[in-house]
């Protein structure tokens, strides 16, 4: 397959986030449809007017308000961490080897993140990817110490030498991998 008929398969697609959406409001749609005809049905004759304020508009209210439910707990139990482990499978394919740090109560997504985590870790295990893995490790490591310093109010001298430790590790981990990559 190529790279347009690749792009062009996933554009046919449609977001979890959107089949998450669509299917729990069809689904609160139907039970507050079915609710309410079987209402309708064991009322015998009632008021069309009565019947929307005192029974449609509840139902209504009550509908939306489980489906907002729902569709948060799907959200953030469901989509948010494969959105996540989805972009950190991104990274780990350019190379980025650094373990998912991602926490959740879902057993099939605590699966998910320890394989993910298994294979990260047995591609840092790689020799032929090891300088390389272990720069982008420092990188990120490097990332967050200057985040820290760039946030604190006084910039110490002190604070600086973690940071220049971390860019002469960063320094060897590039030039083994440039050296590594010469010989292949």
């Amino acid at each position: 397959m190529t790279k347009i008929e690749h792009q062009k398969s996933r554009s046919d697609k449609k977001s979890l986030t959107w089949i998450v959406t669509k299917a729990s409001l069809i689904s609160v749609a139907l039970g507050m449809t079915g609710y309410s005809v079987f209402e309708f049905i064991a009322s015998g004759e009632i008021d069309g007017g009565e019947f929307a304020t005192h029974h449609l508009l509840p139902v209504f209210i009550i509908g939306l308000v489980v489906w907002l439910a729902l569709h948060w707990l799907l959200q953030a139990k469901l989509v948010s961490p494969i959105q996540e482990i989805n972009e950190h499978l991104y990274h780990l394919g350019l190379g980025r080897l650094a373990p998912l740090q991602l926490v959740s109560d879902v057993r099939e997504v605590e699966s998910i993140v320890e394989g993910v985590n298994s294979l990260t870790s047995q591609l840092k295990k790689a020799p032929e990817s090891d300088a390389s893995s272990k720069a982008v490790d420092d990188l990120v490591d490097l990332r967050g110490k200057l985040k820290e310093v760039i946030d604190s109010e006084v910039i110490k001298a002190d604070s600086l030498v973690p940071i220049m430790q971390d860019l002469t590790k960063l320094e060897g981990h590039l030039l083994s991998a440039l050296e590594s990559q010469r010989q292949n």
